[in-house]
């Protein structure tokens, strides 16, 4: 599933019909900021995919869901607690 189609997903079940586009590409941006060694697209692709695997066991899916899209968005490479 593309990034743009699990934002849609995630959102719709909320009742949300048309989530912010722009807020995605700005996700999109910073995951793939070239500093980012770890938290990038791949990595929250892999988060999603885990999330697949353990979804019936989880109590709110769509919120654990929502929450990984926003994991780590801001890095300041000049600070040390991030």
């Amino acid at each position: 599933m593309s990034s743009t189609d699990r934002w849609r997903h995630v959102w719709k079940r909320f009742g949300v019909s048309a989530p912010n586009e722009i807020l995605l590409q700005d996700l999109i941006a910073r995951c793939s900021e070239p500093h980012r060694k770890y938290h990038t697209m791949q990595h929250l692709n892999e988060c999603f995919d885990k999330l697949q695997e353990i979804r019936a066991a989880a109590v709110h899916p769509d919120e654990i869901e929502l929450a990984l899209w926003f994991h780590d968005a801001i890095y300041d490479v000049k600070r040390q607690d991030n």
